[in-house]
């Protein structure tokens, strides 16, 4: 996990800068993470979110609290808060049936993570 902790603030600093410096710690916070970067960063974390969404999502979420933590140690800004409503929003799925639709999700997908295509 610790490789996806550095890819977090690599790939997100600016956003995870704006997250500290927000006084608002009620706020709730959406991270973009595109699907390919974090199979690249950790392969494990990635099959979690298609095989286990809601704990893959959370482990997500604990990341960006941890990614948090780190710049709040390499920097001796007092101002910075942690926040702990983030939220992952991942994105960028395979074109694969599994994990893709361009119509509504069937019942039988019901638990899964599905990524919908389509035009509003």
């Amino acid at each position: 996990m610790t490789i996806v902790i550095a890819y977090l603030p690599n790939k997100h600093k600016e956003k995870l800068m704006k997250v500290l410096e927000d006084v608002d710690s009620t706020k709730h916070f959406g991270f973009a993470l595109m699907f390919v970067e974090i199979c690249d960063a950790d392969p494990k974390l990635a099959n979690s979110i298609l095989g286990s969404p809601e704990e893959g999502l959370q482990a997500c979420d604990n990341l960006i609290i941890s990614a948090q933590e780190a710049l709040i140690t390499q920097t001796d800004n007092k101002i910075y808060t942690l926040k702990k409503n983030v939220h992952a929003r991942v994105f960028g799925l395979p074109t694969c049936p599994e994990v893709h639709r361009t119509d509504l999700p069937k019942p039988t997908d019901f638990g899964s993570f599905l990524q919908l295509s389509g035009t509003i």
